[in-house]
């Protein structure tokens, strides 16, 4: 009896229409590249959000790319968690860019990268952590 039901209800002409409307609404929105939702951006609960460790966990390569001076660097997440540390949230840049002393313009992106990436890439690597005093002037 459900069966006879289904089979009746798929073959009203008003709803075979609608379904294929539907459907070429669809293939249309693919073929343009829209995409039906939105890209999700960041979470406003910061423990929702990838942190550094997650990103060294998988592998990840995290490039930094200032849009005011067109600065484009790439870092390991590995070696970033020695710099930052493991619970930074890796959409937040690390540091200002060195050049126009600003994270206003940073975007900051990450993947898995393959073989055909890694090809002629820079990568910058930590050498070594050089500790600075800060002095100040006082009256005698």
């Amino acid at each position: 009896m459900t069966k006879a039901k289904t089979s009746s209800a798929l073959s009203h002409p008003d709803l075979r229409e609608s379904c294929a409307n539907v459907l070429s609404m669809f293939s249309w929105l693919a073929s343009t590249g829209i995409t039906a939702m939105p890209a999700a951006g960041p979470s406003g609960n910061p423990f929702r959000n990838r942190r550094m460790c997650d990103a060294a966990h998988d592998g990840m390569l995290i490039t930094l790319r200032c849009n005011g001076c067109r600065r484009t660097l790439h870092f390991w997440a590995a070696d970033l968690v020695k710099v930052v540390g493991e619970h930074h949230q890796v959409h937040l840049a690390p540091w200002p860019c060195s050049r126009c002393q600003t994270a206003d313009f940073i975007d900051v992106s990450w993947t898995v990268p393959g073989a055909a990436m890694l090809t002629g890439l820079t990568v910058r690597r930590p050498v070594r952590k050089i500790e600075r005093w800060l002095w100040r002037n006082e009256k005698a």
